[in-house]
Formats: C-alpha cells, structure tokens, sequence
C-alpha cells in the first residue's frame, strides 16, 4: 500500500468523545477486518453509524457531515499500522502560525530566492509540524507561492508588488544595542522562562514572533537564553505573564529526543524542570522547583490559574526523563499551585 498522510479536524467539545472513540478499538478480530486493502462500503456503513450512536451527537458533533469519512480514515489508520499506534494528535493553540494566508502576506515582496531561503529556514526549525503538513520545502514553498499568485489575482494592490514603485521598506526586525539593552535590564539579565542568568548565552527574543506580524518594540521584546529561546519556535509565549493563555492543556511535554541540543552542560535539573513546565502551559506558570532530599521528591510550584491536574496527567513521562535522561535519583514529582 501506498502511505499518505490526512488529517481531520476534532474541535474542543468532541476530542474527548474521539479520545474514548480510539481507545474502544482495540480488538485484533476488528481490526485485522479493517485492515484490508479493499473493503466495500455496504459492510464499513452500518459498523461506522453504530459507533456514531455510540460516541457522538449526531447533530451537534457531525459539522461539515464528515465525522462518517473522519471515523473510517481513523480506524483503517490503526488497523493498518503494524503497531495499531493511535493517530498523532496536534493541538492548534499556536495555529496562526501554520496560516499561509497571513504568511503570504508578509512574504509579498520577497524576490524568489529571498523566499526560498524564508521557506527553507521555516520548514527546518524544530518543534515545527511543517514536516507533518508538507513533506518537503519544496512542497511548502510551493503552497507559499500559490497563495501569493491569489493574492495578486485578486487584485489585492495594497499588497501586491508594481513595477512601478518602489518595494515598501520592511521593518526592522532586529532590535537596536540600545533596546537590547533596556529587555535585558528590565528583565533583571535573566532568561524569563529557565532563570539562567549567563549573559553571553541570552538572546532578546520577539513574543509575537516577526514572522507572525509582530513588532520589534521593547513591549514585544523579552530575554531568554539560547535553549529557551529555540524550543519556543515561533509561539507567541509571553513569559512575563504567570497565567496560561490555554483552553486545553497540551497533549505532551514536548521534550525532545536529543538532549544535548535541549539542555546547557552541567545545567541543573531544576533549570531543565522549570524551562519544559513553563513552555508546557506557555507563560511563566513555574513558582520554584525544589528537591526535597529525605524523599528524593522534585516539588514544582505553580503560580495560580495555572492547573496541576495539566501536568500530572504527565507525571510518569517527566519522572522517567529525570530519572533517565537527566540522571538524577528520584522516585516522585509533586505538582501543587503557590499558596
């Protein structure tokens, strides 16, 4: 079979209900069935309308009339998989980052290798789903281009490049040695999410990133270190506030496979506990870690609005890293909110 990639569309009110959908299909005899390459419609139909009785509202959970097509893609998905993996889930809290139209916008008046090189960098910076949604550069690129041709079909003038004119200058991203400078002291020379404090390893970084239309001005500036700064990626994560923006929590921790590119050397464990807890809830959501020695217990306190129940959720994955990627002897984590 040829592997391809779909994706469906699951709003707020209804992962839960594809959640205990996914995790009810776990017989072999089911699956081995849905595995076939060819199955006739006849026999998918009455199978799919039994679990929509069962799992979902018809008229409020069926929007687009796709949930029918959405059920089947999922179950061949697993069944089809050698290890009946359930279909990775992507929150879209940070969608505006993934909207060509907005993109193709501030790309306009780029020549071709100008946007080449834009595209290229995009597509390869980490913690990106560029990758997921588009294979390749050359595919994203070509998407880019395509919603540029509209634009200009459309008779957009206001964006669209003349002949005639001059290309409108574009704002400086880079912030002068003197803005720098008053982030860095407003922010007590310290990255805002780990608390690192070496100045030659801390960056001034745009909270609505360039790319996404944000602005190089001291409000829109904040410190953080190299590491902090690269794993937040192109989110809008303002780390001066200490309440998350998030409706939902996050689906995973998103601690990347290769440590050495995550972590400083010798970093304390506490500096790595803090820096992946604060980009889990995207604000500066961490109070204080502390190590409580009699019980070997990472305590992590959590400035309020901020929900513990998130975290622990992930408990087992964050005590496996420190035990294994960290190499520190502990046997619990606590998560509580700042009294």
């Amino acid at each position: 079979m040829e592997a391809f990639t779909e994706f469906i569309i699951v709003y707020e009110h209804t992962q839960s209900k594809f959640e205990a959908f996914i995790s009810s299909i776990t017989d072999q005899k089911l699956l081995d069935e849905w595995s076939k390459e060819y199955l006739d419609d006849k026999w998918m139909q009455p199978q799919v309308e039994e679990w929509i009785d069962e799992y979902f509202d018809d008229e409020t959970d069926d929007i687009g009339r796709r949930l029918n097509s959405d059920l089947i893609k999922i179950v061949r998905h697993i069944a089809q998989d050698d290890l009946h993996s359930k279909p990775p889930y992507h929150s879209f809290e940070e969608r505006e980052i993934y909207d060509l139209d907005k993109i193709a916008h501030e790309l306009i008046n780029f020549s071709t290798p100008q946007l080449y090189k834009y595209v290229n960098q995009e597509f390869l910076k980490p913690g990106t789903l560029w990758e997921t949604f588009y294979k390749t550069p050359n595919r994203l690129l070509t998407a880019v281009q395509l919603v540029i041709n509209k634009i200009i079909t459309n008779g957009d003038s206001s964006k669209a490049p003349t002949s005639t004119s001059e290309p409108t200058p574009q704002p400086p991203r880079e912030p002068t040695e003197e803005e720098k400078e008053q982030v860095k002291n407003r922010d007590g020379y310290a990255c805002l999410c780990c608390g690192v404090n070496t100045e030659g390893k801390l960056e001034i970084d745009h909270i609505k990133p360039f790319s996404m239309g944000g602005k190089t001005f001291v409000e829109n500036l904040q410190t953080l270190c190299v590491i902090c700064n690269r794993r937040k990626g192109r989110n809008e994560i303002d780390f001066r506030q200490n309440k998350t923006k998030l409706s939902i929590p996050k689906t995973d921790l998103s601690i990347p496979k290769n440590l050495e590119s995550f972590t400083l050397e010798s970093e304390k464990a506490i500096r790595t506990l803090t820096r992946i807890v604060n980009l889990f809830y995207h604000c500066k959501a961490v109070y204080k870690v502390d190590w409580e020695v009699y019980t070997y217990t990472y305590n992590i306190y959590l400035y309020p609005n901020n929900k513990p129940e998130w975290l622990l959720q992930h408990k087992t994955e964050l005590l496996k890293f420190v035990q294994e990627r960290l190499g520190r002897q502990a046997y619990n984590i606590e998560v509580t909110t700042k009294k």
